[in-house]
């Protein structure tokens, strides 16, 4: 019934149990238990408090025993630890024959695993030789070994433990033996301890301090074994350091590992470090890109600088700005890169300007934009007066551009500015200011800032109600009108030279094209000027444009004046055209000649 009741415990309950019956034994005097007998003055054992044997009347042993004579012999040792007992314990051939697994580092990255498995098959049946590998296919340069004899994992760790392979000394190691499960120990324990004792309890109580030995017996070794692995492995690893790419530049940091810009691939540096990087920088693979890369072009060689790339979009922009500020057909620019290259053939810049017709109409556009939005910031917060007129009545459509006057404060001067050109087909009053009012506010300009309006004298600009003016007073009450003088000026001096009995545009006009109209009179009358010493002009024609051509007509007319004399009276002319007869007679008049040359 007891031994049930024990079965059902738990092993803490049956110990504590265990404890206080020899506790209840110690204090009737102890009770006593023989061992095996031997040659010496042994004695008897007797449980201590803690659990373990003790030996009566000695000093205490490494594991709780003690002895009279400061010894501990096999024979004398209590049954559960002798030698046969723990070797027995451990399934027999553990401790000495069982299987054993080394690890080697520091190995060359060439050795392989047949290599290792030749290597150390001298000493033994060679149950595993696997040497470890990274993710990219390297070599890690350690291995795992695994005996079936613990033994021979002992006499090659003895023999190989430094020794170089391939001019590498090896680092062997023994990382774990197969031992078998704890369990087993008080099983085996149990069935050999407790095969001839009575008491059930006690029994129990023996087989669980042998195992608990048994346990710190094994369990400090291997712990030990352990620590020292994990100290190891965290010493031998190896990180990335500044010095690397100081002296490879190709190599980029990385944790645990390098990566190299010219063959694009990551390979580990755990072990080797600083040797795995020149190892990789020395191999076949690296040396060939390196070789591939010094043949073949930078593909910045095809690109320009930024500084001559600069340099040459100075250029073009230059050039664009001249034909416009000479007035330049754009046409002219479909030639210029030809004429540059052979005007300047040591010039890079020559040599790369490229500034055909729709570049130069691309960058004359981009360059408006820029100088216009300039000039509207200004406009915005300063004064302005603004001034337009329409173009000739040519088709159907009239161009409307507008001036502005402002005082540049940059400058220190005022600034006459082209705002913009448009067209419109309405010409009355409303449709003119209704074009300026949208230009307005396209560019958000205020009505307020305008305080004058420049613009003929006609009523669609300077009437009151319908005129430009008119609608312009609306916006804004205080602006100031501004006529045109130059107009007033022509309108005065043609009614005055109305009363003027010498038709002086007829006859330009009637000389002209005198002149004109034949290749023969044109050719008299250039050896007419050779032979008065004077130049050879041609006689500008008048146009009935107000004043624009009638000054310039008049000069040229006074400074041909001699060999124009010789030129009619010399002429073989029929004396019937009437053209004629009406030049010959003006040139010899002296009131025409002094009308004109006053």
């Amino acid at each position: 019934m007891a031994e049930s009741m024990d079965v059902d415990m738990s092993l803490d309950d049956i110990i504590k149990k265990s404890r206080g019956k020899f506790n209840n034994f110690r204090n009737r005097g102890g009770r006593v238990l023989r061992g095996r007998r031997g040659r010496g003055n042994s004695g008897g054992f007797r449980v201590s408090r803690a659990g373990f044997y003790t030996r009566q009347g000695g000093d205490k042993s490494k594991f709780g025993l003690t002895s009279q004579r400061g010894s501990f012999k096999a024979r004398n040792r209590p049954a559960f630890l002798t030698t046969s007992r723990i070797r027995r314990g451990l399934n027999s051939n553990v401790a000495s024959s069982g299987p054993a697994k080394l690890l080697i580092s520091n190995l060359d990255y060439g050795v392989s695993d047949s290599d290792i498995k030749e290597l150390f098959g001298d000493f033994g049946k060679v149950r595993k030789a696997v040497v470890h590998y990274d993710q990219s296919g390297r070599s890690l340069g350690t291995a795992d070994v695994v005996f079936e004899n613990r033994a021979d994992a002992i006499r090659a760790l003895r023999k190989y433990n430094g020794v170089p392979l391939d001019g590498r000394p090896m680092k062997i190691q023994i990382t774990s033996s197969f031992l078998p499960r704890q369990n087993n120990f008080s099983e085996s324990f149990g069935r050999q301890g407790g095969s001839g004792n009575r008491f059930t309890g006690r029994e129990t109580c023996l087989n669980s301090n042998r195992y608990i030995a048994m346990n710190r017996y094994l369990k400090r070794p291997n712990q030990a074994l352990a620590d020292e692995e994990t100290q190891k492995k965290r010493k031998n690893n190896q990180m990335f350091r500044k010095e690397y790419s100081e002296k490879w530049p190709c190599l980029i940091p990385g944790k645990g590992y390098a990566r190299c810009s010219v063959c694009n691939t990551e390979f580990s540096i755990t072990h080797g470090g600083k040797d795995d990087c020149r190892r990789h920088v020395s191999g076949p693979k690296h040396s060939d890109l390196v070789k591939a890369q010094l043949q073949q072009q930078s593909i910045s060689n095809f690109y320009p600088s930024k500084l001559e790339e600069n340099g040459v979009i100075k250029a073009e922009t230059l050039f664009v700005r001249f034909l416009i500020e000479h007035n330049i057909p754009l046409a002219a620019s479909d030639h210029s890169g030809v004429l540059f290259t052979r005007m300047f053939p040591d010039s890079d810049i020559a040599k790369k300007f490229s500034c055909d017709h729709t570049k130069t109409h691309a960058i004359a556009t981009v360059t408006a934009e820029t100088y216009r939005e300039k000039l509207v910031n200004k406009l915005r917060s300063g004064l302005f007066s603004l001034s337009t007129d329409g173009s000739n009545d040519i088709s159907d459509k009239k161009l409307y551009p507008l001036v502005i006057n402002f005082f540049d404060d940059e400058k220190g001067q005022v600034v006459t500015s082209l705002l913009s050109l448009s067209e419109s087909s309405n010409n009355t009053g409303e449709g003119i200011f209704n074009l300026i009012d949208a230009e307005f506010q396209k560019f958000q300009l205020k009505w307020e800032n305008c305080i004058a309006f420049g613009a003929d004298n006609t009523n669609t600009m300077a009437g009151c109600n319908k005129g430009v003016l008119g609608l312009f007073k609306k916006k804004q009450p205080n602006l100031k009108f501004i006529g045109c003088p130059c107009h007033l000026i022509h309108l005065a001096a043609q009614k005055a030279t109305n009363s003027l009995t010498v038709d002086v545009e007829g006859i330009l006009i009637k000389l002209f094209y005198y002149l004109e109209k034949s290749s023969k009179r044109k050719s008299e009358f250039k050896n007419c000027q050779v032979l008065s010493d004077v130049k050879i002009h041609k006689i500008f024609k008048h146009v009935s444009t107000r004043w624009l051509s009638l000054e310039n007509a008049l000069a040229r007319l006074i400074e041909q004046w001699v060999p124009l004399q010789i030129f009619f009276a010399n002429s073989n002319v029929m004396k019937d055209n009437e053209n004629y007869l009406m030049l010959c007679e003006s040139l010899k008049s002296p009131k025409v000649k002094l009308t004109v040359f006053l």
